[in-house]
């Protein structure tokens, strides 16, 4: 049953009549179309439909006095390989043409509405490979989707003026090269996963250089099967050799594990992960590019959250990489495009509420001294020009943790923002800052911000983003830094930022990369899509 098409769409009163012609009964069944609606990003598709046939004065364009034409035999072509753009071919079955012709061409009314049903499914399908089937923005916490300026109805005007409906289509996808190449790695693991569920290596005691047996032989194979062992740099199969340690290594690195060259029980889990699996978490990543831009230009900094890394690119090359701390899972790092106006030098930390609440005030009633000991100042209020207030002069007993109505600031130097702070302004008040805690940066799995990004050398990042900001010498960056004065830097060159949230992607080497979906919104993306499937087709 295809499940997010046609929405049971009411007849209404054109059924009442007895048209005379198709156009005539697609007019009628124009008028009974609901009312439009706003949905991700795009006008309501009945309020596209209306548009499209008012345009063409309701001539059809799938249907003709034979049934079905060629342009809907080719969008059926079209829709039976959605599969290859992560999509599910089932949502976009079209029955009727496997019914034969005369069928959709019995009567006016029926032509009207294998029309109508033609166009809708090709609506849908044009709406899901350029925008995504749901918006993320409502399902997930703190994800702002960038609007690709993809249009529908457009396309679906080129073909009723004869573009094929492959190519009006086709132009919809996303063109970032990571899309292109995300699509060939799942055709790859289809493949594996249409041969059925790999046989698991067996446990037993962690391989390392130097083991030898059939295990060793068993791991060889998968990893030749997975593309991380050259074939022909194999010499005896059973025995763990330095090629072997190198491919072990190369499949650790890829995979967002700790690369130590031992096939240790995590590695071995992802060594038997089952391909139907990665071609399900390929789909979903294949989605986000849909949320993503087309291109994010030849100077940018990217930080892919579940990877813990920050890339910064110059004329598209990788000119320095860095790793982060991200926010934990009860506190997210948001998801969203921005642009990078300023720096500030020894920023001091407004306090956010939320941690006020659940932090600074019951460390206050623990320990009356706590705010002196950590430098942090209370102002009245949140105001620029706002007086500071003794600490000693509130009666914390009685503060609502939930309403505090002054203002908390660290000092700076001393709080998690470190000596520089990054500022590209946002609603999440989330950015780039140095640290305190840098012994974080030695962890692999390195969730413990309340959101905003940490990154391992701020030093160098200044630099680079100060470019093009005559004077600026590390020279000049550390003597201003060390006059622990706060002091805001305009960014003559401003710079995009991308916070991206993948866990499958095709790296600028053309290496393939899975990481862990940190915070389950691989799970929550696969979870809504079933509940949909299940809703429209009536099962709980």
């Amino acid at each position: 049953m295809a499940v997010f098409l046609l929405l049971s769409w009411a007849v209404g009163a054109w059924a009442q009549e007895t048209p005379a012609s198709i156009e005539e009964a697609l007019r009628l069944r124009v008028a009974a179309l609901p009312a439009a609606r706003t949905g991700n990003g795009f006008r309501d598709i009945p309020a596209m439909i209306r548009d499209f046939y008012t345009a063409r004065e309701f001539r059809p364009l799938w249907v003709g006095p034979q049934g079905p034409t060629a342009a809907a035999a080719a969008l059926q072509k079209v829709l039976d390989n959605a599969a290859a753009e992560g999509l599910d071919p089932e949502d976009y079955r079209l029955p009727e043409m496997e019914a034969g012709p005369s069928r959709a061409a019995a009567t006016p009314q029926g032509a009207a509405d294998w029309e109508i049903r033609c166009s809708q499914t090709f609506l849908t399908y044009a709406v899901h490979l350029a925008r995504g089937r749901f918006d993320p923005e409502r399902e997930f916490f703190q994800w702002v989707p960038y609007r690709r300026p993809a249009d529908p109805l457009a396309a679906l005007a080129e073909v009723g003026r004869g573009t094929a409906p492959e190519a009006a289509l086709a132009a919809l996808a996303p063109r970032h090269p990571s899309y292109g190449a995300l699509k060939e790695r799942l055709e790859f693991y289809r493949r594996l996963a249409a041969a059925g569920p790999l046989t698991p290596l067996p446990p037993g005691k962690a391989l390392k250089k130097g083991s030898t047996g059939p295990r060793v032989a068993a791991l060889k194979n998968r990893l030749l099967l997975l593309g991380d062992l050259n074939g022909e740099l194999l010499h005896d199969p059973e025995v763990f050799d330095g090629i072997t340690d190198l491919a072990v290594r190369r499949f650790q690195w890829r995979h967002g594990l700790k690369i130590t060259g031992i096939v240790d029980k995590q590695t071995l889990a992802s060594l038997n992960a089952d391909p139907a699996r990665r071609v399900r978490q390929l789909e979903i990543n294949l989605e986000r590019w849909r949320w993503y831009p087309d291109d994010f230009g030849s100077l940018y900094v990217m930080v892919i959250i579940p990877d813990f890394w920050l890339f910064v690119v110059e004329d598209w090359k990788t000119v320095l990489s860095m790793k982060t701390v991200v926010g934990t899972a009860q506190n997210p790092s948001p998801i969203f495009n921005d642009t990078m106006t300023y720096l500030e030098l020894n920023p001091p930390w407004n306090i956010p509420a939320s941690i006020v609440e659940k932090e600074m005030i019951p460390s206050v009633l623990k320990d009356p001294d706590f705010l002196k000991k950590k430098r942090i100042r209370i102002y009245r209020d949140w105001s620029e020009k706002a007086r500071e207030i003794d600490p000693a002069a509130i009666d914390w007993r009685k503060v609502n943790p939930e309403k505090f109505p002054y203002r908390m600031v660290q000092d700076p130097g001393v709080n998690p923002l470190g000596r520089i702070k990054f500022m590209f302004p946002n609603s999440f008040d989330v950015y780039l800052h140095d640290t305190t805690q840098r012994y974080l940066f030695n962890r692999h799995r390195r969730m413990f911000s309340h959101g905003c990004i940490r990154v391992e050398k701020p030093y160098e990042l200044a630099l680079w983003v100060l470019k093009d900001n005559p004077g600026w010498s590390r020279e000049r960056l550390m003597a201003e830094i060390g006059k622990r004065k706060r002091q805001v830097v305009t960014l003559t060159r401003t710079v995009p930022v991308h916070v991206l949230y993948l866990t499958a992607w095709v790296d600028g080497h053309g290496v393939l990369q899975f990481r862990e979906d940190i915070y389950g919104y691989d799970a929550a993306h696969e979870a809504y899509l079933k509940k949909m499937k299940n809703r429209l087709s009536g099962r709980p």
